[in-house]
């Protein structure tokens, strides 16, 4: 049976994470020197290095968010949107992103049914 105190984080867990945490901030400032360099390929395996070493940093995953929204790729950017909101809702990046999102957002309504029906309804005078 151990002696540890379930409250206490061990030496060496702590460590890791310190490590982990310093490994992915080395990451995060080389994706940001790569988009400096308008390499975001790179970046964004950098990026990705960086969430793989700590996922709990939100600015990462915002970053990554907005490198993916510039790229057009809205689905992978609402991913990393909504987790870096979820690790804080008030970083700038994420909120940018958020209001990004809104702004594109356009709701698709289908023509009134009377509109169709009347194109429909012409399209086939048409063929008969």
């Amino acid at each position: 049976m151990s002696n540890v105190d379930p409250g206490q984080a061990s030496p060496m867990l702590t460590s890791v994470s310190a490590a982990a945490k310093e490994r992915a901030q080395r990451h995060y400032q080389r994706a940001i020197d790569r988009l400096k360099m308008r390499n975001t390929n790179t970046a964004v395996q950098e990026l990705r290095e960086a969430i793989e070493a700590d996922p709990t940093t939100s600015d990462y995953h915002a970053l990554l968010a907005k490198i993916h929204l510039d790229k057009g790729l809205v689905s992978l950017a609402k991913v990393n949107l909504r987790q870096a909101l979820k690790l804080n809702p008030n970083d700038a990046i994420a909120q940018e992103c958020q209001k990004k999102l809104e702004a594109q957002a356009v709701p698709a309504t289908p023509p009134p049914a009377s509109d169709l029906g009347t194109r429909l309804k012409n399209f086939l005078n048409r063929k008969l």
